[in-house]
């Protein structure tokens, strides 16, 4: 964040949080899990090909 800041002041802070926000949402869709929140011990395990998301 200070690196943003300092490169591109406040503009530069919010973009940067959109590209983390849209990050996030990308890794979330890629799970298949709908919000941070749902992701558990099943969803780590399913990664790691241990057993799929139920």
């Amino acid at each position: 964040m200070l690196w943003a800041l300092a490169a591109g002041g406040q503009l530069g802070v919010e973009r940067m949080l959109t590209l983390l926000r849209d990050e996030v949402a990308d890794t979330l869709r890629q799970l298949g899990v709908p919000h941070l929140t749902d992701i558990d011990d099943r969803v780590v395990r399913a990664v790691a090909g241990r057993r799929p998301v139920v």
